[in-house]
């Protein structure tokens, strides 16, 4: 190795521009094709790609639950098919830029009404759900200064989140689509947002085992611990469950997709 002049040194690249934002209050998607999922399919999940929504092997259910921001179990009334026929979605944006989760969202509500003919309506019901409130000694976590660069929800692997200026809506909404089989309600009474990171084991890794402590290895100690003891312990916050009236959304009607 030497060094190398000026001349002679690679030109570090720019990075791209960041996307233009769509600016369309009340978005719709332009043109949209839904088609039942091959049998041999086996890949599943969505991604955005600019103006485009590609989903694969999803059912209604996890589209709904997308498009409401909601937990499964705040879905009444809806059909068994909703959760075993699954669909291929190819989506394109009428308008030009990049929306945001909240415009996607709008989007895909209209697609399922649209295509679906999914109607429902908004009551309250007493559910099984996860209370999150400040634990005795007080919250660990510091209010957010504007020196971060990134902001929102960071998975940096299974168990492990970096949480950049967020509320305390935002992390109960990451405890209920990550970690926890229930809704999950902000009882903090906390305001503001906060910069924090959390790291748990996850449920999976922590199914019973006989003579689990006897074959334990030395190093067990630094194996995190469950998202209830972890949430407490590293970020003064704990995690309840109990029963509470909660908004769901009642299936009114919905059938199953129209041809493209």
């Amino acid at each position: 190795m030497k060094r190398v002049g000026e001349e002679q040194a690679w030109a570090i690249p720019k990075p791209p521009a960041p996307a233009k934002p769509l600016v369309d209050p009340d978005p719709v998607f332009e043109v949209a094709t839904i088609k039942p999922s091959s049998p041999d399919s086996t890949g599943r999940g969505g991604r955005l790609q600019g103006g485009k929504l590609l989903m694969q092997n999803m059912t209604l259910m996890d589209l709904t639950t997308f498009a409401y921001d909601v937990h499964v179990h705040q879905i009444i009334g809806a059909p068994g098919w909703s959760t075993a026929d699954k669909y291929d979605i190819s989506a394109k944006v009428d308008g030009e830029g990049q929306p945001n989760t909240d415009q996607w969202r709008v989007m895909l509500r209209k697609l399922l009404a649209d295509r679906f003919q999914l109607a429902l309506h908004k009551e309250q019901r007493e559910l099984p759900v996860y209370s999150v409130s400040v634990a005795k000694g007080g919250e660990k976590i510091s209010k957010n200064d504007g020196k971060n660069e990134t902001t929102g929800v960071i998975f940096r692997g299974p168990g492990s989140v970096l949480l950049n200026n967020v509320t305390m809506d935002d992390y109960c909404k990451m405890l209920q689509n990550a970690a926890l089989d229930r809704p999950v309600i902000n009882q903090t009474g906390l305001f503001g947002k906060y910069d924090f990171s959390l790291v748990w084991t996850p449920d999976q890794a922590l199914a019973p085992a006989p003579n689990l402590n006897a074959l334990a290895p030395p190093d067990k100690a630094d194996i995190p611990p469950d998202v209830y003891t972890a949430s407490q312990q590293q970020l003064g916050l704990k995690i309840d469950a109990t029963r509470l009236r909660i908004d769901v959304l009642v299936v009114d009607k919905v059938l199953k997709p129209s041809e493209n």
